[in-house]
């Protein structure tokens, strides 16, 4: 008894296991949970996509804007070199980045890898540019610094949907 109520007792017989089945009950389990994951993949997939489209506007943003009001020619010069450098940068993120056609979580993980490596890349080569563009354009390098962060963000959340599962692959 417990706090006055009768608990009732569930007899339990001996467990059955059939070891030939064994491999094909794991395979239905893993099925069962890929079923799962795979449509929330999907989903990060569109996200990122009209991330990497919002990039591309940006960059076409960049390469139209004009230079703050009060900036000289040779600074001018400099931010107009750099911003080539920019965009030549943010292509390549266009070029790279296309999403998978499936949704498996082992080319989702390395779809991760290799896009963050592409971020990395451009964000390593853009650094000094990015001050150029910053000191003349500084609304475009704003919104050039949402979007990439923003694509950071899917790409990460990404991961964490992807992680538990390559977790589970690799043991």
């Amino acid at each position: 008894k417990l706090f006055g109520k009768k608990q009732k007792e569930v007899e339990t017989g001996p467990v059955r296991l059939e070891f030939n089945r064994l491999p094909e009950m794991v395979r239905e389990e893993y099925e069962k949970e890929l079923g799962t994951l795979r449509p929330a993949i999907g989903e990060k997939y569109k996200e990122i996509s009209a991330s990497v489209k919002e990039i591309k506007s940006v960059k076409k943003d960049l390469l139209e804007a004009e230079a703050i009001a009060n900036a000289n020619k040779r600074a001018e010069k400099l931010g107009d070199s750099n911003r080539e450098n920019v965009a030549h940068n943010l292509d390549l993120i266009l070029e790279k980045l296309h999403v998978p056609s499936n949704n498996e979580p082992k080319d989702a993980f390395a779809y991760y890898a290799d896009s963050k490596s592409v971020l990395k890349n451009v964000l390593d080569n853009t650094r000094r540019s990015q001050m150029y563009i910053k000191a003349l354009y500084p609304q475009e390098f704003e919104k050039i610094n949402l979007s990439l962060a923003n694509l950071e963000g899917l790409l990460d959340e990404l991961f964490s949907q992807i992680r538990d599962e390559k977790d589970k692959i690799d043991t």
